[in-house]
């Protein structure tokens, strides 16, 4: 009897685990929904930021966690060379840079960074709006 307690414990457990960690992922596609809404598709350029209120260093760690929730650890193959980048190659670079500082977070701790930054963006905007 005990130990089909404890199994059931751990069944309950293992299921919690996965339900948080499918609403984890859940807010984080729709904080990346957000924040995408914030980009005017024709120009690419945030509209946000237009109107001062995302900062460059805002945008670097959003792309930084966003890149270390779905891709992981940056590896230096990833990193940009002014001969295949160009006149783009400094703006690659510290995207690189923020994304390399973020090395060795989990999954989980990165969608959660991204999430709270979309969260002060958005209210930094609402207080703003009027």
């Amino acid at each position: 009897m005990q130990r089909l307690l404890w199994m059931t414990m751990i069944s309950a457990t293992m299921m919690f685990g996965a339900v948080a960690q499918a609403d984890l992922e859940s807010d984080f596609n729709d904080a990346v929904g957000y924040i995408s809404s914030l980009t005017d598709q024709e120009s690419r350029e945030p509209v946000a930021k237009a109107k001062g209120k995302v900062t460059q260093e805002n945008q670097l760690n959003l792309y930084a966690w966003y890149k270390q929730a779905k891709d992981g650890d940056a590896q230096d193959s990833n990193a940009p060379s002014l001969k295949k980048d160009g006149k783009n190659y400094f703006k690659k670079l510290a995207m690189f840079n923020a994304w390399k500082g973020c090395k060795g977070k989990t999954k989980d701790f990165a969608m959660k960074e991204y999430i709270a930054l979309k969260n002060s963006i958005e209210a930094l905007i609402e207080a703003n709006k009027s």
